[in-house]
Parts: structure tokens; C-alpha cells; sequence
């Protein structure tokens, strides 16, 4: 019925240059481009004619991006469909001239009228003469046209916004001769008009609200013979899924209060968090109103359409309001990186009393020293706080009105349209909000914001930055998080797990081994020693005081830490409560290494593990014990031929698995210096895998993570490394001359989750049974680290210094710098398409 009613039909749309008539132009030419001809109304302005404004505001808009990909003959199939029209709302015949309005007068079977002043409280005759006088224009014209079939009238829910509660959709009842009151509002002197201008609102919100009413009351007597459909909709917002999930082009409706709360220049405003609020996607709106013109529109009705979702699917303030804190607190703006959080206050007096102490005595407090000081500075400081003030007195005007009234807006028009479409259409043209998801979509809202608005990069929406989450605007707020943050969990005594391993079997071997070998008799206090040196004594205070520090470390070299927080909360789970061993092995790039990991279980609350370091972090005096009261243990390289060190250490770590403690270690052989994963070593992940060879445990799972940097920090010593210097060893010196790195920012870190792996299903896939046949032990350990050095690999983001070498080593005579760039950007984006990641090319200037 849809397709067939467009087919082959000519269409004026007005307002195209705006937010809705955009999205219903752009919707019509992807999904109904059978349409004959569509006529785009659009006035001209000073300084630009309407095929320069028709180019610009909307052909070359993101909003139809997707139709041109769509199809590659745009040009010659869709184009040749759109016809600028010049014309003015506000003047005679609607600014159109003799020949134009014949030619429409001939040809349109279609209007849609979506051009609208949306200034609120505009003054009143000149939005009557936008608004009313306008789409009255328009009906004229419909009249005059010979094959008419469907007038589209785009209002507003508000229209009623003199009442509260239940609103009808139904035109009421408000004056006697609204023809005649227009043209008594219009002949007024302006200075009385604007005088009496509350009187004649009386209880509308505004002078936007009581023009669309009285333009509704009018068309019930000036519509009459036309196919006429009015449309209602409620607070309009960014796009569901069409043309692009968040899509927006203008800061109308709640975006303002939730544009203004993310960017911190706003903390209160007059509502109540208790009402519900209506909010409509604008993909919703375009739909519905496509459908309506061919459904609903018959010549002796006028029906009215509320597109909104307080009937069917409400919400109330305040979970809108938690969902936007939520998201600007996790994905903060690059213009403000604070607490986000505002707070709605239903009462007059406490909301001035706040608004005070909050704003306007801080600005007292900043006049006085500016006045004393004279300080620059302070200058800067008072004009950003009085600006704010401005704005958010602004918005407070606009929108308090909406968020401290109530409204429940009746859809049942709605749901007839939906009845009466075929199972293609409702898919094709959806606005069904039953079935809207209030957190992805005020998410995906914020997402658009972001995007189209502030001109930011987005995250994922599962990501979330762990340097700016629970980032509050308190003081002693990371010593708070600290403390309320990460699980105690259960661990064994030190004593008892020193007792287990010198009384292990193995061990005891390798003691009597030695005595034998070396004729010692100081084996046991040599064991003793290793074992004091090796083993860590988790202590939860100690891994607190380190998550502080380090939070505070991360936050002033790091611009962010991102990670899936959905993926973490469901592997807290799965850690939390595994009945198997599971053993983390993070990929290897820097020393920061040893503690992203840990840091992101504190977070999240799952399992610390006990961390293989390396035995240079034994000489750091200052430290070595704060690292083994948070579970680090120290190993040493190259000392394999020792048979009592390794008998120790296999079966400390033995232990821990049979405790169902989570351990982490490296699984490269070396820290990589290029950015590619380095080939890897099979000594812990065999005494890892040899538990379950023996049966000891029915399982053990092991977890790849891929650490992503935009620039490593130990980096600059790298290059110097293979051509023979020495490596640099860690030290307390060291720790004490890196302050200088403070000033340096490195970038990002981005953290992605490989699956866990399970040794058993992994050996039965490879067809092998290596607790029954010894034999297979060392294939399995053997395939299981390749598989387990390939999920890192891929994973792994290729750094741009990487892009930038592969470059210059291709042009070895040498290569300007403009060539260079050039070729960077297309390696980085041929990259990108075959799937893989680069890192710091945001950040970092190629």
C-alpha cells in the first residue's frame, strides 16, 4: 500500500533544511525512490541562492550518506527526482512565482509541511505569520491542485500544553472564530501585542505552542474537502536507526539539558524527576508520517496523530537522567572531563537557593578577587562562569516548562496505522515504541551528540574509559573509590603454603639431589630461600594503597584506558565462580604491563592474581614488598638447570591452581620492541598445563588480553636495543629520574579480551589425549601457546610509528613530508578495512 500509493506521485516538502524534514526526504529517496518527483521548498537567504543552499545544507548533509552509497547512479537516478523550489512562507503565494505555483498547481499530489519557527517564545506575530499563515498557504494551494491525494500537517503533542494529564487525539475546543482571532493578533500594534502576549498565551507554555493550536483550530474549518492529516509529535530526538542509530543535526528538544549536563554547564534546573517524560526518536516520526499520508488522510476527516511514546512505552525523568550521567561520566567530551550530573528540583525556592550557592556566590567570591588581583586568569575564569550562567538560564527558561508538567499522550491512531500495515512495511517503515529500549536509545542519543554535534570520536558503546569512570568532582574521591572498590577474596595462609611446597614430593627430591650432588648441607636453607623470595602474600590494603597510586599515575600520562565493560562483567562472573584454575597471559610491551591488568580485576571486582614478575623488580627496595603484598612473585631468567628453583616454582604455581587462584604471567620470551607479539615460551605455561595432565584439577582456562598502547612508555629506549646498547634494568634510580615523563602524554591504552580457552575442549580438538599419553603433553603445550600467541596477535593494534617505518623503509632515497602523510592515511585505512586496528593516529600528529 506504501510503495504503490508513492509511486509514480510528485511531492512538496517544506523545511527539508531542518531536522525532520531532512530525515523524511532522506528516508523517501532510500526507501521509496519510485516517487515521480520530489519538490524541495526552501527559502533563500542573504548572501546564498537556494541551489547553493540546497547543495550545501542538505545533498552534501551526513544525513544522506547512506542513499548515495546506496546507489552509485545518485546522480543521474536521484538527483533528476529533487526540485529546489524558491520560496518564502511569510509572503504572498508563498513567495513562489506565477510559473512556479502552475507548475505545482499541475503536478503536486503530495504535501507535507514541516517547516516550522521553533524559536519557544519568539515573538508572537511573526511566528503566527511563520507557523499559521504559512501552512494556511499551503492548504490554499492544495486546493488548487488537480490531483491531490494527501496533506501532511506536522504539528506539535504541545499544542494542548495548557492542560495536564490525559491529552485526546482530538482538536479542542478553544475559540470561537480562530479565523478571526489571527487576523485581530496580526493588525495589533506591536507594542500592545507583545504587552498583552501572556494574557493571549494564557496557560500555553509558550508563544511556539499556542500558534501551532490555534493554525490545528483553524484547519478544521480551512481543510475541509482536502485529504488532511495532522501529525503530533512529542519532544523529537536523535535517530533510532535511520539514516545512521543517534543521528542528529540540531540541539532541540532534551538535547540542550543533555548536551549542557555533559559538557558541565549545567547542574540544576526546575522539573520534576518523577513525571514521565515523552521522547520520540525522529526516525519515528519521519515513518510515521510517510505512512500516514498514504493510510490516513481521507477527504472528510481529520485525523490526528500523536507519535509519541508516554502511552505506550513511558519513561520518567529520572531514568533518562541516569542514562545520560551514565554516559557522560564513562565517555567524557574532550571539552570537559568532570563529574557529570544534574539534578532536577521540583521547587521554586530550593531550586534559587541551590542555584546560589552553586553559582552565583562562587561568581561573587571570583568578582571580588578578579576586582583585587586583576590576575588574567581570574578575568578568563569570570567570564567562562558568567557565560555559563547565561546559558543555563537560558535553557532553564526553555525547558523547565516541559519537565515540570505532565502530560500522557493518547496513541491510538498509532496503533490502528500499525494494524493496517503489511509485515514488510512495519519493518521498512518502523515507529513502533512499544518497542524502544530506553538505555541503548538515550545512549545512542548521547552517541549522536557527540558525533555529529561536537565533531568527537565515539567509543563503542560496550566501552568505557576507566581513567575518567567514578572520576568525581570531591575531594579524597580516589581514596573513596579505593576503598570501596575490589573483592576480598579468600587466599591460603603464607605459612601453610610455605609448608606444602618444601614438604612436596618434588621438592624434597630435588633437596636430597642436591645434598647428594653437591654434598651440601645447606640445601634446606637454601630452599627456605627461594621461597622467601618467590612467593607472593596477597594482601587486599596493599593492592588498595597501588590501585590509588596508580589510578593517579594512569590519569596524568594516559588520556584514557579503554575496555568492553559488559565483556568484564560477565568474565567477573565467570572468574568469581569458576570451579577450574584460570590463568591470565596479557600480551607484553612495557613494565605498565605487570600492572593494566591487575588494575582493571580491581575495578571490576574479579579475582587479583597472583603476577610472574621478574626478578629486576627485586631490586627495587622501595617497592619489591608493596608488589608482593599485592601478589606479584618473583621469578628469575636462565635458571632452569637449577633443579631445586624450578621444583619450587612448579610447585608453587601448581599450588595456586589447586587452589583456584587466578595466576598471570607473559607468555612472550622477551618483551617486543617492534609491536609484533614475540615468539613464545613454553616453561610456566607447561607447569600451568601439566595440573591437569596429572589429573590434579579436571580443567585449567586460559585468558589472552591484548594490550594496546598509542605510544609505550619506556619506548624511546627501544630503537636502541637492538643495535646492542644495553637493556635498561629496573631500578629505584630509575623510578625517581622518570618523573620527568609526568609532563608527557602517551596516548591510549586500549585493552581487548581474547576468549578463554580450556585446555581440555582444546586438546580433544586437536584430537589428543594427553593426560592418558605423555607423549601428547609437549604437542599440546606446544599448539596451545601458538593458539594462544595468534588470539594475541590479532587483537593487537598496529602502532603508528609502525605505519610511518613501513613507509620510509619503501622510499629509502627519501620522501617528502606531504607524500608521507598521504601514504600513511591510505595504509592506515587499508588497515582498517581488512578488519585490524591502529593505534594513535587520533592522538598523535602523523
Amino acid at each position: 500500500m506504501v510503495e504503490s500509493f508513492y509511486g509514480e506521485k510528485s511531492i512538496l516538502i517544506t523545511g527539508c533544511t531542518g531536522f525532520v524534514g531532512k530525515v523524511i526526504l532522506e528516508k523517501i529517496l532510500f526507501s521509496l525512490p519510485q516517487v515521480s518527483r520530489i519538490y524541495v521548498f526552501i527559502r533563500p537567504r542573504e548572501g546564498s541562492n537556494i541551489h547553493e543552499r540546497f547543495q550545501k545544507e542538505i545533498i552534501n548533509s551526513p544525513c544522506f550518506s547512506r542513499v548515495k552509497k546506496m546507489y552509485s547512479n545518485f546522480d543521474s537516478y536521484i538527483m533528476p527526482k529533487l526540485i529546489p523550489v524558491s520560496g518564502d512562507m511569510m509572503e504572498t503565494d508563498l513567495g513562489l512565482s506565477k510559473e512556479e505555483y502552475l507548475m505545482l498547481k499541475n503536478n503536486l499530489n503530495i504535501i507535507i509541511n514541516s517547516a516550522a519557527s521553533i524559536k519557544f517564545n519568539q515573538r508572537l506575530d511573526q511566528i503566527l505569520q511563520m507557523n499559521t499563515l504559512g501552512a494556511l498557504k499551503l492548504v490554499e494551494l492544495a486546493k488548487q491542485c488537480h490531483n491531490f491525494h494527501a496533506f501532511i500537517q506536522i504539528s506539535t503533542a504541545y499544542v494542548n500544553s495548557d492542560k495536564n494529564g490525559w491529552i485526546q487525539e482530538k482538536v479542542y475546543a478553544y475559540i470561537e472564530n480562530p479565523r478571526k482571532k489571527l487576523n485581530e493578533l496580526l493588525s495589533m500594534p506591536i507594542e500592545l501585542l507583545e504587552k498583552q502576549t501572556p494574557s493571549i498565551i494564557g496557560n500555553h507554555l509558550n508563544t511556539y505552542t499556542y500558534a501551532k493550536s490555534l493554525t490545528e483550530q483553524i484547519l478544521i474549518d480551512e481543510g475541509k474537502g482536502l485529504p488532511l492529516c495532522i501529525v503530533r509529535p512529542t519532544f523529537v530526538g536523535g535517530s533510532w536507526e535511520e539514516p545512521y542509530p543517534g543521528w542528529v543535526d540540531t540541539v532541540s528538544a532534551a538535547a540542550p539539558l543533555y548536551l549542557s549536563a555533559g559538557l558541565g554547564e549545567i547542574r540544576a534546573v526546575m522539573g520534576n524527576n518523577k513525571f514521565i517524560t515523552d521522547q520520540i526518536p525522529v526516525d519515528y516520526v519521519a515513518n510515521c508520517v510517510i505512512v500516514a499520508a498514504a493510510y490516513a488522510c481521507k477527504v472528510g476527516k481529520l485525523p490526528i496523530i500523536h507519535i509519541g511514546t508516554s502511552a505506550r512505552n513511558p519513561v520518567i525523568w529520572r531514568k533518562c537522567m541516569k542514562i545520560v550521567w551514565e554516559y557522560w561520566n564513562n565517555y567524557h567530551t574532550n571539552k570537559y572531563d568532570g563529574h557529570c550530573k544534574l539534578t532536577l528540583v521540583p521547587d521554586y525556592t530550593i531550586y534559587k537557593i541551590l542555584n546560589y550557592f552553586t553559582r552565583y556566590f562562587p561568581v561573587l567570591i571570583l568578582t571580588i578577587l578578579t576586582k583585587v588581583s586583576k590576575a588574567p586568569s581570574l578575568v578568563e575564569s569570570l567570564q567562562k562562569m558568567n557565560k555559563i550562567i547565561r546559558k543555563e538560564s537560558i535553557i532553564t527558561k526553555v525547558i523547565s516548562n516541559f519537565i515540570m508538567h505532565e502530560w500522557i499522550y493518547e496513541s491510538q491512531q498509532v496503533i490502528e496505522l500499525l494494524k493496517v500495515m503489511s509485515p514488510k512495511e512495519l519493518q521498512v517503515f518502523n515507529f513502533d515504541v512499544s518497542k524502544l529500549d530506553w538505555k541503548i536509545y538515550l545512549t545512542t542519543c548521547m552517541q549522536g551528540l557527540k558525533k555529529y554535534i561536537l565533531k568527537e570520536k565515539v567509543e563503542k558503546v560496550d566501552e568505557i574509559d576507566l581513567l575518567s569512570k567514578f572520576n568525581y568532582d570531591s575531594y579524597f574521591s580516589d581514596i573513596k573509590w579505593a576503598y570501596k572498590t575490589g573483592e576480598n577474596h579468600k587466599t591460603r595462609n603464607i605459612k601453610e603454603m610455605k609448608s606444602l611446597i618444601l614438604n612436596a614430593p618434588r621438592v624434597k627430591k630435588a633437596i636430597e639431589e642436591l645434598k647428594t650432588q653437591k654434598k651440601s648441607l645447606d640445601a634446606d636453607d637454601q630452599a627456605q630461600k627461594i621461597i622467601n623470595m618467590m612467593i607472593g602474600d596477597m594482601r587486599m590494603p596493599a593492592i588498595r594503597m597501588i590501585a590509588w597510586g596508580l589510578r593517579k599515575f594512569l590519569r596524568v600520562i594516559y588520556g584514557k584506558l579503554m575496555v568492553n565493560h559488559k565483556q568484564l562483567n560477565e568474565l567477573a562472573k565467570i572468574i568469581n565462580n569458576s570451579k577450574v584454575p584460570i590463568v591470565i597471559l596479557p600480551s607484553h610491551r612495557s613494565f605498565i604491563d605487570y600492572l593494566v591488568v591487575p588494575y582493571l580485576f580491581f575495578c571490576f571486582g574479579i579475582k587479583m592474581p597472583y603476577i610472574a614478575a621478574v626478578e629486576d623488580f627485586l631490586e627495587i627496595s622501595l617497592t619489591n614488598k608493596l608488589f608482593k603484598y599485592s601478589g606479584a612473585f618473583y621469578i628469575k631468567h636462565g635458571k632452569n638447570s637449577d633443579s631445586l628453583y624450578k621444583a619450587i616454582l612448579t610447585e608453587y604455581i601448581q599450588q595456586l591452581l589447586k587452589d583456584q587462584q587466578v595466576v598471570e604471567f607473559f607468555i612472550e620470551e622477551n618483551r617486543s620492541r617492534s609491536g609484533k607479539i614475540s615468539q613464545s615460551k613454553v616453561g610456566l605455561l607447561s607447569m600451568c598445563a601439566e595440573t591437569f595432565y596429572q589429573g590434579t584439577v579436571p580443567d585449567v582456562k586460559f585468558l589472552p588480553i591484548t594490550i594496546n598502547y598509542d605510544r609505550v612508555l619506556e619506548g624511546e629506549t627501544f630503537a636502541f636495543e637492538p643495535l646492542g646498547r644495553e637493556k635498561v634494568r629496573e631500578s629505584l634510580s630509575r623510578i625517581i629520574n622518570s618523573v620527568k615523563i609526568l609532563s608527557k602524554n602517551f596516548g591510549k591504552i586500549h585493552i581487548v579480551i581474547g576468549d578463554l580457552i580450556s585446555l581440555k575442549d582444546f586438546s580433544a580438538s586437536l584430537e589428543l589425549n594427553p593426560v592418558v599419553n605423555e607423549s601428547h603433553r609437549v604437542i599440546v603445550t606446544k599448539k596451545l601457546s601458538q593458539e594462544v600467541v595468534l588470539r594475541l596477535q590479532e587483537n593487537l593494534a598496529i602502532i603508528t610509528s609502525t605505519l610511518v617505518a613501513s613507509i620510509l623503509m619503501m622510499h629509502r632515497n627519501g620522501i617528502s613530508e606531504d607524500n608521507l602523510v598521504k601514504k600513511v592515511e591510505w595504509l592506515n585505512d587499508e588497515i582498517k578495512f581488512r578488519g585490524y586496528a591502529v593505534a594513535g593516529l587520533d592522538e598523535i600528529n602523523v
